[in-house]
């Protein structure tokens, strides 16, 4: 079985404050976007699991990929040995605050499940996947949604608009952890409702930013110059590294990415915003 599998952007991200457990309470609107992983699956006779990744360039030992994580994890729930032979075709940056671990990891239970006959429901994956990641939950069924808790509370946006973005990337890359460490939690409004592509890029906001741009320079340069080509408004994803831009039409974005791959050193990835998604075989 093989299955896309998107990333994800931050249209608003608040921390709330630091709960006894170490984790952050958040608040977030999460969107999943035309960027996409592909995650391919295939059952043999004998020999474990195995995992071969693709498209990134680091030295992670298969038991550390989430993937892995995600099968032995769903074995254990099963209680039947699983033999699979992975392939994992990473395009989605990594370290970059948009949720290609998580997600791989959610496409991961997704295709175990549906090649067991469903034993669980999306309910309950969402329970499983909460232990590999916070994000994790949210990638069962992804569409806009409204995240609190550590990621486990999640509630869809039913009116949230669509727009064409680009993604930039840069050279480095951020620890989520190092982000979270650095950025202070702070009380919020009751979070906007998001209609209409106005209100969407008038209450983009990521308190990470704050922490960030000080500290990554590069980071608001290259926001300066996503609004200096167009964009209607433009934020951090997650903890970084990566940024987004919002346009108003398909043409107005391709030509900023076009401009802006020749002006940046950043990766560019145009892609939209998606309405949902599912995990379908290809």
């Amino acid at each position: 079985m093989k299955v896309l599998v998107p990333a994800k952007i931050n249209t608003l991200l608040h921390l709330l404050h630091k709960r006894e457990d170490g984790y952050h309470e958040i608040c977030s609107h999460l969107v999943p976007v035309s960027l996409y992983d592909l995650l391919e699956v295939e059952s043999i006779n004998c020999g474990g699991i195995g995992l071969e990744v693709s498209g990134v360039d680091f030295n992670e030992t298969p038991k550390k990929n989430l993937v892995f994580q995600a099968a032995e994890l769903f074995q254990k729930q099963i209680g039947i040995p699983l033999n699979l032979k992975i392939r994992l075709e990473k395009k989605i940056p990594v370290a970059a605050g948009l949720g290609g671990g998580s997600a791989d990891a959610a496409a991961m239970l997704h295709v175990l499940n549906h090649l067991h006959k469903e034993p669980f429901s999306r309910d309950e994956l969402k329970q499983i996947g909460l232990s590999l990641g916070a994000d994790v939950p949210f990638f069962i069924d992804p569409r806009p949604s409204e995240v609190r808790g550590i990621g486990e509370i999640i509630r869809p946006l039913k009116d949230h608009p669509s727009m064409p973005i680009v993604i930039l990337k840069p050279s480095f890359s951020i620890s989520t952890a190092e982000a979270f460490r650095d950025c202070i939690p702070q009380q919020m409004e009751p979070p906007p409702t998001i209609t209409n592509p106005h209100k969407l890029t008038k209450n983009l906001e990521n308190r990470f930013e704050f922490t960030l741009f000080r500290k990554f320079p590069e980071l608001h340069q290259l926001k300066t110059l996503c609004l200096k080509h167009g964009a209607l408004g433009a934020s951090v994803s997650g903890s970084g590294s990566a940024l987004f831009a919002l346009f108003e039409t398909e043409s107005e974005q391709m030509n900023a990415a076009q401009k802006l791959k020749r002006i940046s050193q950043a990766e560019i990835y145009p892609c939209k915003m998606l309405k949902t998604h599912t995990y379908d075989p290809l």
